[in-house]
């Protein structure tokens, strides 16, 4: 998985566009979204982020107006939007599915909007004419939709949203039905046009990668209800649960102990690896944890300088990457993931040295049955 991006929020200083006060959904007796609450700033990229079922897309929908929550209050730029029928609301939406008429050149689909609305010819050019360069797809106008590539309709499908001038831009997977190099690069171009029209962008995706490399924040999302709200940065770094360890990329989850304190470093063991942490001052000898290592923060090293040695299980080559994992004491496994080398891997049943840094673990939280028990 690419690092995220660090960049901070294009957005106005207090501004909310959208604000969700209490919004749940119910189908029948199935509560498919638990009462949410959340702020999404103006002019800022936000990701409604987890797997097939979570309840990301029906919250989508709920503020496009296609669903009408079951309790609650949702609002954009400070109206109540409940009860207002979809094209009355101040919000444009993009589908994986794009929709486009393919009887009509890339000027029509885009103008289509506008036609409706009995917008004068003259502003219909301009405004044309205007989000097609910010799309970069000046000199286009007259091409037909099947001329285009997939990643030049997706962009015509986005200008025909914006050049409504929308407050809020809903996606919901639009790139999903991309392949792997077009999606990456789609990516990129999204982030630009986000910023380049300045719109509060609203996205819906179950690929990690998207939410980590395009988002100014993240609502991780799991039955129906928030996990984490948070910083791409943070989320990986500091997920606040072992479902957002585990969600936004690989991660070892270990049960740990602790079994020293020194001044503010609390001292971990967790099935043969050390580890210290920062704070923690609620924590005490004795205490059972719930410990995150990324595969990235354990590194390969010889015999002499090894902190453990553990037999090597198997081997994922990833190009760039190898995912190893070792067995450990216990049965459990350990993954480590390290830059390919130019020779020959190692082979399974051998031995094999690891290090890390004294920081390496993040805390999730107390074991379930500590928790219980205090």
């Amino acid at each position: 998985m690419e690092p995220p991006r660090e960049s901070e929020p294009v957005v106005t200083a207090g501004a909310i566009d959208i604000r969700l006060s209490n919004v749940g959904k119910k189908f029948g007796d199935q509560t498919v979204v638990e009462p949410l609450n959340l702020d999404i700033r103006q002019g800022e990229f936000f990701s409604l982020l987890g797997p097939s079922g979570c309840g990301k897309t029906t919250t989508l929908r709920m503020i496009a107006g296609l669903e009408a929550p079951t309790e609650g209050e949702i609002t954009i730029r400070g109206k109540s939007v409940i009860g207002v029928p979809v094209e009355r609301r101040p919000t444009n939406m993009v589908f994986q599915k794009l929709a486009l008429f393919p009887h009509l050149s890339v000027f029509d689909n885009i103008a289509f909007g506008l036609k409706l609305k009995r917008t004068s010819k003259h502003e219909i050019r301009n405004r044309v004419s205007v989000i097609l360069e910010t799309v970069k797809l000046e000199g286009y106008g007259q091409r037909a939709i099947s001329q285009l590539s997939g990643g030049q309709q997706q962009r015509v499908a986005i200008a025909r949203a914006l050049v409504n001038d929308p407050a809020v831009l809903l996606l919901d997977e639009p790139l999903g039905a991309l392949d792997l190099q077009l999606q990456l690069h789609m990516q990129q171009e999204l982030v630009r046009i986000q910023r380049a029209s300045g719109t509060t962008f609203v996205y819906v995706t179950h690929n990690q990668q998207e939410g980590l490399a395009m988002s100014d924040r993240v609502a991780v999302m799991n039955a129906g209800r928030f996990e984490q709200v948070d910083t791409p940065l943070a989320l990986f770094h500091r997920p606040a649960s072992e479902f957002v360890a585990r969600f936004m990329g690989q991660t070892n989850v270990m049960s740990g102990e602790v079994t020293a304190k020194n001044g503010n470093e609390t001292h971990v063991s967790a099935q043969g690896l050390s580890f210290v942490l920062i704070g923690q001052e609620t924590l005490a000898v004795g205490d059972k944890v719930l410990l995150s290592i990324r595969p990235e923060r354990l590194n390969l090293t010889t015999q002499q300088d090894a902190k453990l040695s553990l037999p090597l299980l198997r081997t994922l080559f990833q190009g760039t990457t190898v995912l190893y994992t070792f067995g450990l004491p216990g049965g459990d496994e350990l993954n480590v993931s390290a830059l390919a080398p130019s020779d020959a891997l190692p082979e399974a049943g051998q031995r094999v040295g690891l290090r890390w840094e004294n920081d390496a673990a993040i805390l999730l939280n107390r074991s379930p049955a500590e928790t219980s028990s205090k």
